[in-house]
């Protein structure tokens, strides 16, 4: 498709946003504590323009990560062995479609809702994606079973972000472990009978036929040798190991210090590692390292020249461009709360409101309030935290404060699958090259199944 339709969605929403501000007075929740703006916190003419350069500026190493990660596929595919490796794996699942995508969205709600880290899980995307294609699956299908699998993994989360939020709430990290174990089943449940119905429906107009059949591999494995894979598929699972035990968050999620105490002492004995953080504490730095590390091996293992390496990363880097912008400029709202005077925006005054001083239906409370949140924060962790600070100012329960951060993270998820302002989502959209309204379409019935889930949930 050639309209920029997600360009138009995001900078759609920021408008809104800026009219909003004209409207609802600012303020700030800092420590549990509500404060109001003495001044104006509208936003003008002069911030409609800023705040682009700034979101570049600032958050341009997410919008990097992704040509990094196009790059690196790009230097498989020079490999030859890639193909080799996709096409095996597709045959074993010839005419077996809906089979391929339960194992794959299985394996990426799994991954997420034990590791937590989303961009390490987007890494895996190309490769289970051109899986996905070899087999005939579209577009739709299989970003339903890739990112959608990502986003929705958080529903089900169990010692991932689940376990962040419960130490961010002070309370014991496997706190309700089994409703969330039980959550996780329920979550694959719910993608896996979709699915299921998704691929057996049968549409009736030509433009839906089109929508649905149209497949874009814009990473799709083109070279081809008699060259082993079996090098290739060790690189990757060992690089993966690696990036899980960097950026896995030890000490938030099940309290293990010694593993970053260890790597800390070692980084200060060893000077050539300066500028790497301990290991669990690893961001889209360490992973763009480690993505590099990885395509110099894999070019010294398959003897790939260096121009030739330079050039294939070059090809694959290329058509994950839109990617990079737009999941970039998706942060332009967070912008206006990162950048603004102490933090005044009139979110926080709606989440205010909300929550008011009084602990009844705190619960409920945090469910409404989460994904009003989650337009303004795209950032995980800066949601967890300003939702959590105002839940532990206004109850010590433990019990509530439990049952308040299992709700955080299903409406945050539930959020995160339909607004545009995740950077998740705008990224896999934008990979996908799927509009926006055609996806909310596409998963409203989702949608509608979790808040009915959650609602049951939350009420009890």
């Amino acid at each position: 498709m050639k309209k920029h339709h997600l360009l138009k969605t995001i900078l759609i929403t920021f408008l809104i946003f800026v009219c909003l501000s004209w409207f609802i007075d600012g303020g700030v929740i800092y420590n549990g504590e509500f404060y109001e703006a003495e001044t104006s916190t509208a936003l003008g003419i002069g911030d409609v323009f800023s705040l682009p350069f700034q979101a570049f500026y600032l958050f341009a190493e997410y919008g990097l990560i992704f040509l990094f990660i196009g790059g690196m596929y790009g230097i498989f595919n020079k490999t030859g062995a890639y193909k080799k490796l996709i096409s095996k794996i597709a045959s074993w699942f010839k005419n077996k479609s809906f089979l391929a995508l339960t194992l794959t969205s299985i394996i990426f709600i799994c991954f997420e809702a034990v590791v937590g880290v989303p961009t390490l899980a987007f890494v895996l995307v190309p490769f289970f994606s051109s899986i996905l294609y070899e087999i005939g699956i579209n577009k739709y299908k299989v970003m339903l079973a890739t990112v959608g699998s990502i986003i929705l993994a958080t529903f089900g989360s169990v010692i991932g972000y689940a376990a962040i939020i419960n130490y961010l709430l002070g309370i014991n990290s496997l706190s309700l472990v089994k409703v969330r174990i039980m959550l996780l089943v329920i979550t694959i449940i719910v993608l896996v009978v979709s699915l299921y119905f998704k691929n057996r429906d049968r549409v009736k107009s030509k433009k839906d036929i089109e929508m649905l059949d149209e497949k874009r591999d814009i990473l799709k494995p083109t070279e081809e040798s008699t060259k082993s894979c079996i090098p290739l598929l060790l690189i990757m699972i060992l690089s993966l190991l690696v990036s899980i035990i960097g950026m896995y968050s030890w000490k938030e999620s099940l309290g293990i210090e010694l593993i970053g105490n260890f790597s800390a002492n070692v980084l200060n004995k060893i000077s050539f590692l300066n500028g790497f953080s301990a290991l669990g504490s690893w961001g889209t730095k360490e992973l763009a390292a480690v993505i590099l590390i990885v395509t110099l091996i894999t070019s010294l293992i398959y003897r790939i020249k260096f121009n030739d390496m330079v050039n294939a990363f070059k090809n694959g880097a290329k058509p994950m461009f839109k990617v990079a912008i737009y999941s970039t400029l998706c942060s332009l709202i967070f912008m206006f709360y990162y950048n603004s005077q102490e933090g005044y925006n009139f979110i926080d005054t709606i989440i205010y409101k909300i929550f008011g001083d009084s602990s009844d239906y705190l619960v409920l409370k945090t469910a409404i309030a989460t994904p009003i949140s989650n337009f303004l924060l795209n950032n995980s962790i800066f949601l967890a935290n300003s939702i959590v600070n105002l839940v532990k100012t206004i109850s010590e329960n433990t019990s509530t404060l439990a049952a308040s951060g299992l709700a955080l993270q299903m409406t945050s998820s539930i959020a995160s699958l339909v607004l545009p302002t995740s950077f998740i989502l705008i990224a896999g959209l934008s990979y996908f090259d799927i509009p926006y309204l055609k996806w909310l379409k596409y998963i409203w019935k989702i949608v509608l199944v979790l808040i009915l889930i959650t609602g049951i949930i939350v009420l009890i």
